[in-house]
């Protein structure tokens, strides 16, 4: 937990860790972990999130963008390949859903 988080900026962690007896672990890769937003115009949803750097520093194969039901279940997947924004149509007369 960051405490200092916000979601103006743009945040990268690493680790480190010691043990009881003094041993400390070599500092690890650092990622950048993803930022979702959402943005709801009259008509669409826009999602938006920034590129992921991870801990291999490989690199994203590509995004997939699931809708959730209120329970959790997933309703449907969208496969948005490196694109770090997705528009869906707003159904008024579908469930509400989660992403």
């Amino acid at each position: 937990i960051d405490p200092n988080w916000n979601s103006n900026n743009t945040y990268c962690y690493s680790i480190q860790y010691a043990d009881n007896c003094g041993n400390n672990s070599p500092v690890s890769l650092t990622t950048c972990p993803v930022v979702l937003q959402t943005q709801q115009t009259t008509s669409d949803i826009i999602l938006n999130w920034n590129n992921y750097t991870g801990f291999d520093n490989t690199g994203v194969a590509s995004y997939v963008v699931e809708k959730l039901s209120v329970s959790g279940s997933v309703i449907a997947s969208t496969n948005v390949g490196l694109s770090l924004t997705y528009t869906e149509p707003i159904d008024p007369m579908g469930p509400d859903v989660y992403y």
